[in-house]
């Protein structure tokens, strides 16, 4: 059986969507996990908590090529329409994108 894992990051304000999208598709969608930083605290203009205190991963599993595209594009409508920064890793080919086109969505979607 296929299976196509995307690791998405957003904003708190969007992560519920997003979740909800997952299931819409027919994906399994993990707990939201705090985001990471590994910047250096003294150089960097924001603390990582800062960072981690704003944006969430999502880890979202898929079994059909379809819904995992149909999910990604769901996910660039949500980015233009709630005019959110959503970024998305294809866990298989490490492609890594923020959505803001379609060239996205065929980007991280190409092995599908």
């Amino acid at each position: 059986m296929e299976r196509y894992a995307f690791r998405v990051s957003a904003a708190d304000s969007v992560v519920s969507d997003v979740q909800t999208l997952a299931v819409a598709c027919n994906g399994a969608c993990s707990e939201p996990q705090p985001a990471s930083s590994n910047a250096d605290p003294l150089n960097a203009p924001i603390s990582g908590g800062d960072i981690q205190a704003t944006a969430q991963v999502l880890t979202v599993v898929f079994t059909a090529g379809a819904a995992c595209v149909k999910f990604v594009e769901g996910l660039l409508m949500l980015a233009e329409s709630r005019k959110a920064r959503i970024k998305v890793r294809n866990v298989e080919t490490k492609a890594t994108r923020v959505l803001t086109n379609e060239e996205d969505v065929k980007h991280l979607t190409s092995s599908v």
